[in-house]
């Protein structure tokens, strides 16, 4: 039987970020994935997701600098009659992922490898022996071959339907989840005039989610996506929601028919509340832990942060026992990931019940706010500005029924 300090399921961006903090502490790690090749699972794709968290672990690890193609702190907010811009304190990083040489989890993973890491491909597992210290005994078995292993610490980072967690939770089937369907496309040449992102909001063509454009910077290459709620999507995929609305908003319209697709991408994940993060020895990250913001899709900050904090938490706490781990690391979650959730969810149920004037009036609202304070202070505490809210729903009597509409489905 082979020994390892630890054992890191799923090679993609908390797995490999995982293995890479453990090997560069000395640790003896084993990561493996069920694909032939890193980032296997998904085509090559452009992510979108803010920095607010992984800045210092980014600079912590050395992960290389070329799988954020680029980076930006504007946006512009549209719903089909209202816009504001938002210049925000988050930056927002344009991060390569999946089948591609430059993709985050394939660089992140090759340095795990410099520092001592094993990685193994087209490798599954499966639970022999549960001990009272933990999973004591795994089955490899890749190609054909089987392989006996024993890890004093597994994190799991297999994925949205994580069958690691499933046989560790055999109720998370039955919790309730929210589902993120999206597809999208890279394209050369996607002209963004003015801003380098643009988020549009349509509860009609859009049920549930958003499409958006990012302007990429490298070669002039740009991301174009649509994000639905599967739960309101009447069985059709993202796609079929990404040509409809790319076919009836004019500003979407002209921008991708002048681009150059270079290819497409598809995919879902989903968010939801588990039982706990941890079971035993073994402990879950990124979408295995089912840390998605729910509202806007975002998760490879928080895959980022989790496959970190859960190596860091073994490293640091691995002679006090099993237990002082997993208290280690859900402490790290609660304080930084699992309140966002929180609030993503509430969000979400409101999100989901606006009707398209709702969101002209909103989107109205918060671009009146902008002239007089920086939306990024007020988003973080609006009752610190009552003087701005007053003049804003002076001008416009209609935002004073947004708002109470709004505190009805709160």
């Amino acid at each position: 039987m082979e020994r390892f300090d630890a054992l890191v399921i799923g090679a993609g961006a908390a797995g490999a970020v995982a293995a890479l903090k453990l090997s560069r502490e000395g640790c003896r790690t084993l990561l493996i994935d069920k694909a032939a090749r890193v980032g296997g699972h998904s085509a090559g794709k452009v992510d979108i997701t803010q920095d607010a968290g992984i800045r210092g672990i980014i600079l912590e690890l050395g992960i290389p600098r070329k799988p954020f193609v680029s980076h930006s702190n504007k946006s512009e907010w549209n719903s089909r009659n209202s816009s504001f811009f938002l210049e925000s304190s988050v930056t927002d990083l344009f991060v390569a992922r999946g089948r591609r040489e430059d993709s985050f989890e394939a660089l992140v993973s090759g340095k795990a490898e410099d520092a001592g890491c094993e990685l193994r491909l087209s490798t599954q597992v499966k639970i022999l022996e549960l001990g009272e210290g933990g999973f004591s005994a795994l089955e490899l078995a890749s190609n054909g071959s089987r392989a006996m292993v024993k890890a004093d610490c597994i994190i799991a980072a297999d994925g949205t339907r994580s069958g690691f967690a499933k046989s560790c939770f055999p109720s998370l089937a039955k919790e309730r989840e929210v589902v993120i369907s999206g597809h999208g496309m890279l394209a050369k040449g996607l002209c963004l005039d003015g801003c380098p992102t643009r988020i549009y909001f349509d509860s009609e063509l859009l049920p549930g989610g958003y499409f958006y454009m990012g302007a990429c910077g490298r070669e002039g290459e740009g991301v174009a996506a649509a994000v639905v709620d599967s739960a309101l999507a009447s069985g059709r995929g993202a796609k079929w929601f990404f040509d409809r609305f790319a076919g009836k908003n004019k500003a979407v319209r002209t921008a991708v028919s002048r681009a150059k697709v270079r290819g497409t991408f598809s995919g879902s994940c989903s968010a939801g509340r588990m039982p706990s993060r941890h079971h035993r020895n073994a402990l879950f990250a990124g979408d295995a832990a089912r840390l998605l913001d729910p509202l806007l899709g975002y998760g490879l900050n928080h895959a980022i942060f989790s496959g970190y904090h859960a190596a860091r938490a073994w490293v640091e706490k691995r002679w006090e026992g099993s237990e002082a781990v997993a208290r280690e690391y859900e402490a790290a979650l609660a304080e930084k990931v699992l309140p966002e959730l929180n609030d993503g969810e509430r969000a979400k149920r409101v999100f989901n019940r606006l009707s398209n004037q709702d969101l002209d009036m909103l989107v109205g609202f918060l671009d009146q706010v902008s002239e007089k304070v920086k939306l990024d202070e007020f988003f973080d505490s609006p009752s610190r500005y009552p003087a701005e809210l007053l003049g804003t729903l002076a001008s416009r009597p209609k935002y004073a029924l947004l708002l109470r509409h709004l505190h009805h489905l709160l």
